[in-house]
C-alpha cells in the first residue's frame, strides 16, 4: 500500500474504484479524506489509476492500495498536521508513503515523524520542489530523505522532467536530489495527465491546464497538470512495485535498487537536476 499524505483522495472516481483503503484526516480528526482540492486524487491516480476500463489513464503500479490521509483542505499545511499525517499513514500500514508537498522549512516534529517511518521500514519519496527558478532553496522533506550527491539515502528525492527527459526550469535542484521523473509539459495545454474530482476544476483554470470530462475521456474527471508534486508519486509507484516484486528488502534497499537502476538522460552520472 501506499500512503498519499495529501488533500485527501476522491474514493469513489472511475480511475481508483476498489483501490482506496480506508483513511485518515489529520485536519478534522476521524476517517473523512474527501478530496476537496484535487492534487492528492491526481497523486493516487497516478500511482494506481485503473487501466483497461475505458477512463483517463493509468497509474505506474497496477492494482497498489492506496492509503489517504488528509492534511490540508486547500491551503497551508501545518508542521504538526504533517507529521502527524505522516505518522498515520504508517500506522494504516502503508509501505511506501507519497509526500508530494514541502518548503524550506524543517521541524523537529517533521525530521521525528520521517524518522518513525524510516524506522518501520517504510519507503518515503518526496516532490523536490518547484522552486528552481524561484531562488532554487533546498525543500523538505525531500532534501533531508534524498542522499547526498546521489549516494545511499533513507528514501526519494523527485525532481521532474519534460516529456523529452530535459530537466525543467522550476524543479528545484541540489545536492540531495535522488532521481527525476516526469513532471511538466512542452508547450500550454500539456503535462502529467491524472483524475482530478468532480469539484476540483478551479484548481486547473486557464487554457494551459486543461479539465477533461465525459464522455470523451470516460466517467469522472480529468486534468494536466505540471509540478514535482506529480514527478513523486510515479516514483512512489516504483517503489512499491519494487516492493511486491522483492518483500524481503529493506526500505532503504528499495530506495537503492530505484536509484541505480534509473536511466540517465543528462550526460553520465548523478547530478543535481535530474539526479541519477
Amino acid at each position: 500500500p501506499v500512503g498519499v499524505v495529501d488533500s485527501g483522495v476522491d474514493a469513489g472516481h472511475p480511475e481508483l474504484a476498489g483501490r482506496v483503503r480506508p483513511g485518515r484526516d489529520v485536519v478534522g480528526g476521524g476517517g473523512a479524506t474527501a478530496d476537496l482540492a484535487g492534487h492528492g486524487t491526481f497523486v493516487a491516480a497516478l500511482v494506481s489509476g485503473i487501466d483497461g476500463n475505458g477512463a483517463g489513464g493509468r497509474g505506474v503500479a497496477g492494482a497498489t492500495p492506496i492509503i489517504p490521509v488528509r492534511v490540508t483542505v486547500g491551503g497551508s499545511i501545518s508542521s504538526a498536521d504533517l507529521a502527524a499525517g505522516i505518522v498515520a499513514a504508517v500506522d494504516a500500514g502503508a509501505r511506501v508513503v507519497n509526500l508530494s508537498l514541502g518548503g524550506p522549512g524543517f521541524s523537529e516534529l517533521e525530521r521525528s515523524a520521517i524518522d518513525y517511518a524510516l524506522a518501520r521500514d517504510v519507503v518515503v519519496v518526496a516532490s523536490a520542489g518547484n522552486e528552481g527558478d524561484a531562488g532554487n532553496p533546498l525543500i523538505y522533506p525531500a532534501a533531508y530523505v534524498g542522499g547526498e550527491d546521489g549516494g545511499w539515502g533513507p528514501g526519494l528525492s523527485v525532481a521532474a522532467t519534460d516529456p523529452l527527459d530535459r530537466p525543467v526550469a522550476f524543479s528545484t535542484s541540489n545536492r540531495f536530489v535522488t532521481v527525476a521523473a516526469p513532471g511538466a509539459g512542452l508547450e500550454c495545454g500539456d503535462g502529467v495527465y491524472s483524475a482530478i474530482p468532480v469539484g476540483a476544476a478551479s484548481l486547473w483554470p486557464g487554457q494551459c491546464a486543461p479539465v477533461f470530462a465525459a464522455p470523451a475521456h470516460g466517467p469522472g474527471r480529468y486534468a494536466y497538470g505540471e509540478g514535482t508534486s506529480f514527478s513523486a508519486p510515479l516514483v512512489a509507484g516504483t517503489a512499491a512495485l519494487v516492493r511486491q516484486a522483492r518483500p524481503s528488502l529493506r526500505a532503504e534497499q528499495v530506495a537503492h535498487i530505484v536509484r541505480r537502476t534509473a536511466r540517465q538522460t543528462v550526460g553520465a552520472g548523478w547530478n543535481p537536476r535530474t539526479g541519477a
